[in-house]
């Protein structure tokens, strides 16, 4: 993707396909949310990785209407899919659900920090 748009040579370990970027974009979402307690910046990390997803997805969207000319349905559903998970970013990012935990050395149990 990054030597279409001359931001790397072709070739470049970086330079990753579609696919590839889309499956790590898809296994941050599920890290972010299978990870059962908060960590450093969980909300920030969260948000911002939306925030490139719904970037990323106007961009594609902009390619297939006035580039391509073209309409696809199963590309339209995976941006209509990362809008909504920006939607639920921000809305985690203003009110967390997942409160980090603080280890009782006297019980050796997990507290909840309110």
């Amino acid at each position: 993707m990054l030597s279409h748009l001359n931001i790397l040579p072709k070739g470049h370990i970086a330079d990753l396909s579609l696919a590839q970027v889309g499956l790590l974009l898809y296994a941050a979402y599920f890290l972010a949310i299978s990870i059962p307690f908060g960590w450093y910046k969980r909300e920030e990390l969260f948000l911002l990785v939306a925030v490139a997803g719904a970037a990323f997805s106007c961009y594609l969207l902009f390619v297939i209407k006035f580039v391509l000319l073209d309409f696809c349905i199963v590309c339209t559903s995976f941006h209509i899919c990362n809008f909504i998970m920006l939607f639920l970013a921000f809305l985690e990012y203003r009110n967390p659900t997942v409160r980090p935990f603080k280890f009782n050395r006297r019980s050796n149990n997990k507290t909840k920090i309110n």
